[in-house]
């Protein structure tokens, strides 16, 4: 067996000699990793001498963005969807206006990405090779929206390899795919929302209970400090603190301290410093545990699965059926009124009973039925004499 060569070091690149040559390929195999953050990421992965390793590990170093693989046994460059993938990923991490949510998302999609196209060559991709991927991944069980999504970030690190020169084109012709949701848009009544809740203990019951009550982000609902209580103006911050660097999607705002919440943070606020996390964990341990926590909790109340994002719907849709105006939702909720009405507002089964019971909906008409109507454009109309 050859000697095992050393470690190549290119701060803050390290590529590491993982699988000796075989008879057919007379490389080492290596891996180049980059430590940041008590994390380590490969960046790349392959066959290559030790010389053409670490000219490409520089330019990568220096670049932070792409540089050309090291050159095959024959000579030629041999670059595949993995080194894309890998390359473009390492420039994602870098950025500073992405949120570290968006990160870990990037992240699985590239991991699903390599797990089936790893190999295949930038080359040679075509239309036959993303269907045969979207068909084998549909038939793993994933969701239609994960897989047209995934076909999304590829189509992303084409473009972003286009423009550094590695790739021929500047997009891919992806497969055609019907998104039907898989996650459940149930909506809790109060009822099945107050049964879960009480199911629930320790902070996660907490955050329950206060995103019920306001029908906030679940990024909202558990990253609660006690600097967000105004206890003398009677009003409560709603803000998200998953990420350090930013405040959600749209900021802070102050909503009422109403009393059911009162009761429950105060006394956790007390003797907590004003930065604490009142919940007495960090945001997005909290965040995880309520969204990995709500099934088994909806199954132990035996009522119909929905998810932390449900009870804002339904919350929102609360509001909306009692006739509040959709300016104050959305001030209340942090949207807009055109995302409460597009998004949000949906027609219950309650709501659908009254509508036919107004207009009673297949009945024969009856003799109130003749008068004068008011119709949206201005003119009265007579009702026909023959109606009966």
């Amino acid at each position: 067996m050859p000697r095992k060569p050393k470690k190549i070091y290119v701060e803050p690149l390290i590529a590491r000699p993982i699988k000796p040559p075989t008879k057919t390929r007379l490389q080492w195999y290596w891996r180049v990793e980059v430590h940041r953050e008590g994390e380590t990421t490969t960046v790349w992965s392959g066959r290559s001498d030790r010389e053409p390793l670490s000219q490409y590990m520089a330019k990568l170093a220096m670049s932070g963005a792409w540089a050309a693989p090291p050159e095959g046994e024959d000579g030629e460059e041999v670059v595949t969807i993995q080194h894309l993938l890998r390359a473009w990923f390492y420039d994602v991490e870098q950025r500073k206006d992405l949120a570290r949510s968006s990160v870990s998302a990037y992240r699985a999609h590239r991991r699903r990405l390599e797990a089936r196209l790893a190999d295949v060559l930038i080359d040679t991709i075509d239309l036959r090779t993303l269907e045969r991927y979207r068909d084998e991944q549909l038939g793993a069980g994933c969701a239609t929206s994960t897989v047209s999504q995934d076909l999304r970030v590829l189509q992303i690190a084409w473009g972003w390899g286009f423009r550094r020169g590695a790739t021929s084109t500047e997009r891919l012709q992806l497969p055609s795919i019907l998104v039907t949701p898989k996650r459940t848009r149930h909506m809790p009544d109060r009822q099945d929302a107050w049964a879960v809740i009480q199911k629930a203990d320790g902070y996660i019951r907490t955050a329950l209970h206060v995103q019920w009550a306001y029908g906030c982000r679940v990024s909202e609902c558990t990253s609660i400090q006690p600097r967000d209580l105004d206890l003398e103006r009677g009003r409560f911050r709603l803000i998200s603190r998953i990420d350090t660097n930013r405040t959600g999607k749209t900021g802070e705002r102050w909503v009422p301290l109403v009393p059911a919440v009162r009761e429950l943070l105060v006394p956790l606020a007390e003797g907590l410093e004003s930065d604490a996390w009142i919940l007495g964990v960090k945001p997005i341990t909290a965040r995880q545990r309520v969204i990995s926590d709500l099934p088994k909790l909806c199954f132990a109340a035996e009522v119909e699965r929905f998810t932390s994002h449900g009870l804002r719907h339904a919350m929102i849709n609360a509001m909306l059926d009692r006739g509040i105006d959709v300016k104050t939702i959305a001030a209340w909720s942090g949207n807009t009124p055109a995302t409460i009405w597009k998004t949000y507002a949906r027609a219950g089964g309650a709501n659908l009973e009254a509508a036919a019971m107004a207009v009673r909906a297949g009945e024969r008409p009856r003799p109130e039925d003749r008068k004068v109507l008011n119709f949206p454009h201005g003119s009265p109309a007579q009702l026909p004499e023959d109606l009966d």
